[in-house]
């Protein structure tokens, strides 16, 4: 048992869960951020999430069966919801390639939001565990977030900060604050350039 309890209470469980925790917070909060934002702080939690998921100690599981769920169907929904809610028109598609799909040459088509509702629920399911479950029953919650992590959700997650990167930093952004914010540079542009010597006596 102290040998369990010393794996699950690792200084990297922790800051993984820690990390979780804080995750699927920002995505049950997200409502009332501009979608620039949302955008923006997807980037930085999910980068880190990915690096505090992918540092976890291995972990045996000891039960059959699969670690105990919390999150319902309308639970995912909501946040499905919420999530292509505040994408609009910049809640695409992406084709991945999973793992396990690689040697048949088979993409998996998903939705932004679809991928960042499975990731809450799987992280969910795992916290909820954490904070209420016994030993054996985190051990095994932990064992099968990191599997799903591997072959399921890591790719999803690594699709959506590329596509999270290009919208922020390519200006792709459909939004109407990104459109408002473009607008009034081209106004000041329009401003400047009125300014210039060679203009001024049009």
């Amino acid at each position: 048992m102290d040998e369990l309890s010393d794996i699950i209470y690792a200084k990297e469980v922790v800051e993984f869960i820690t990390v979780s925790n804080q995750f699927c917070q920002f995505l049950e909060n997200s409502a009332s951020i501009a979608k620039s934002q949302f955008v923006d702080q997807t980037l930085k939690i999910g980068a880190l999430l990915y690096l505090k998921t992918s540092v976890l100690p291995e972990f045996e599981k000891l039960y059959d069966g699969s670690a105990e769920k919390f999150v319902s169907e309308i639970d995912w929904n909501l946040i499905n919801t919420q999530i292509s809610s505040k994408l609009g028109a910049d809640d695409l598609y992406m084709d991945l390639f999973l793992p396990k799909n690689i040697v048949q040459d088979q993409g998996e088509e998903i939705s932004y939001s679809e991928a960042l509702s499975d990731i809450y629920q799987d992280l969910k399911d795992v916290a909820s565990n954490y904070q209420i479950g016994s030993y054996e029953a985190i051990n095994d919650a932990l064992w099968e977030c990191r599997n799903n992590f591997e072959s399921y959700w890591g790719p999803r997650l690594l699709g959506i900060l590329g596509a999270f990167h290009n919208l922020k930093y390519n200006a792709y952004m459909t939004d109407e604050e990104s459109y408002n914010q473009q607008e009034r540079k081209n106004l000041r542009q329009q401003f400047l350039d009125f300014q210039k010597p060679d203009n001024i006596f049009d």
